[in-house]
């Protein structure tokens, strides 16, 4: 069946999970491409058959004093059908290996924004020309986001816009005097602060600070914490 390599292919990320990178199939998209190639082949030969047929009805009509202006392609709807046929496998092949390529490097562009590297359990699943867009890609990001010649931002931090640009936080581990452009705060573990969001992600996705839901309240324990 025409186009049954590609389809498996896509089958592979499909089944894989919407986050898993499986290994790179080069064996299967070469395959595909010599389906292509096949394809283009078969075209070729078709192409000059038929119009070999068209001219050879053109001369016979002229031969016996009848236009022969309206002979068309269609004439020969053995020949034409397999043309169609052959060049909508073309498309389609070369729709699916789009699909194939693209949904991957999606997925390869999410682990920049997700974990700022190239894990090797993901890496050795990648192809050259992969790790290849994974490395210009994440220079690119990275020279976007410099403070000297980027926006002076780090984007990975937080995907979604923030609700406010201060939040409160619950300190999880004591990390002593941090400076922050508000002031100089003492994280100790149990305590509650409001610090600027951009400033708190990365102790956050360090495990330092929780996002908490209210204020310093919570840090209270007991009644006489109050006092």
């Amino acid at each position: 069946m025409f186009g049954r390599r590609a389809v498996d292919l896509v089958k592979e990320l499909v089944n894989a999970g919407s986050d898993a990178l499986p290994p790179y199939n080069d064996e299967q998209v070469r395959l595909v491409i010599e389906e292509v190639q096949e394809h283009a082949a078969a075209m070729k030969e078709l192409s000059r058959s038929l119009n070999e047929l068209k001219q050879a009805r053109e001369a016979e009509l002229e031969a016996r004093g009848e236009p022969s202006d309206a002979v068309s392609f269609s004439d020969f709807p053995e020949q034409s059908s397999a043309f169609i046929v052959h060049h909508t496998s073309i498309l389609r092949n070369k729709r699916l290996l789009l699909i194939y390529t693209k949904e991957r490097m999606d997925r390869i562009k999410r682990l920049r924004w997700q974990q700022r590297s190239l894990p090797d359990s993901i890496k050795i699943n990648l192809s050259p020309q992969e790790i290849q867009w994974f490395s210009t890609y994440s220079r690119l990001l990275s020279d976007y986001m410099r403070r000297d010649k980027g926006i002076g931002m780090d984007l990975t931090l937080d995907t979604q816009p923030p609700k406010a640009p201060d939040m409160f936080v619950r300190v999880l581990q004591d990390c002593g005097n941090v400076a922050f452009s508000t002031g100089s705060v003492t994280l100790k573990k149990g305590s509650t602060h409001f610090l600027p969001q951009a400033e708190a992600d990365h102790l956050i996705q360090e495990g330092v600070l929780a996002p908490s839901e209210s204020g310093p309240i919570e840090a209270f324990t007991t009644p006489f914490d109050y006092i």
